[in-house]
């Protein structure tokens, strides 16, 4: 793993990062990883600090959620009803198999393009409330496409990525027990 420069590291439509780049790092590791356990192996971290960025769609609305790699499964039916106020047939209606404008599965990012919120019905994005990992410097991905953007990713506190995201998309970011 050896760190890279920040600015090259984001994309057009992530420059928002730079206002917190005195607590992000970027990183490219030496070897492509899909998956937080993947990543998590190769730093030679705990799971839950590599956080991955899920995305659920229907034909009219997406919403992200944020969360460290619990080994749980991450349940629409159980959780939509409660955070979306729909009811759980609604929720059945959300699926997991698009990402977000610039992403590819096993790149993932909270750190979406400035515009995705403009279009693509994108409504939120929740972030999982994790006191205990507040402090504590987690990975994330930062999105791309192809080979590299799976060895890039960023280092900061876990608090950061609500700060970042609230700073840019005010009250379209939540921060929430998504298991409660």
């Amino acid at each position: 793993m050896k760190y890279i420069n920040l600015e090259e590291a984001l994309y057009g439509g992530q420059k928002y990062v730079l206002a917190y780049k005195d607590s992000v790092r970027a990183v490219e590791h030496d070897k492509v990883t899909d998956t937080c356990y993947e990543k998590a192996e190769l730093l030679k971290w705990s799971p839950e600090r590599v956080i991955k960025a899920l995305f659920f769609h229907t034909n009219l609305e997406m919403y992200g959620f944020v969360l460290p790699e619990f080994g749980r499964r991450f349940s629409p039916k159980k959780i939509f009803p409660r955070i979306l106020g729909i009811s759980r047939t609604q929720s059945e209606k959300f699926r997991n198999h698009l990402c977000p404008e610039g992403m590819e599965y096993g790149t993932c990012s909270p750190f979406i393009l400035e515009r995705s919120f403009s279009k693509d019905g994108f409504k939120g994005i929740f972030i999982h409330d994790s006191k205990y990992l507040e402090d504590t410097i987690v990975d994330i991905s930062i999105g791309g496409i192809g080979e590299k953007a799976h060895r890039v990713s960023l280092h900061l506190p876990y608090s950061i990525i609500y700060k970042i995201l609230y700073h840019q998309f005010g009250d379209k970011i939540k921060k929430m027990d998504l298991f409660e």
